[in-house]
């Protein structure tokens, strides 16, 4: 059984969220999202990253033999990182 080791998003800045997200909007939002995934996939390592990289969205398995539910389980965390903005609840926005 393959189980979701480690999370890193990258590129997580103001200047990546657009003109209408300060500094202080970012940070807030990284500090939620790195909670949202801790609640949803316990037991991974998160890390947040300001910097760009050629991945967005990494995720870390632990037994990459199981193939197709470690390809799922990626999946899943691609779709839960997508679908954040959204979800997302800005109440610290002044």
């Amino acid at each position: 059984m393959a189980t979701v080791t480690k999370i890193t998003l990258n590129g997580q800045n103001h200047y990546n969220f657009g003109s209408e997200c300060s500094e202080a909007d970012a940070e807030g939002y990284r500090e939620w999202i790195a909670q949202e995934l801790a609640e949803n996939f316990p037991g991974a390592e998160i890390e947040i990253n300001e910097a760009d990289s050629t991945y967005s969205v990494v995720v870390e398995i632990d037994d990459e033999s199981y193939y197709d539910e470690a390809r799922g389980l990626k999946d899943d965390v691609n779709v839960f990182c997508i679908d954040a903005w959204d979800r997302c609840p800005w109440d610290w926005v002044s």
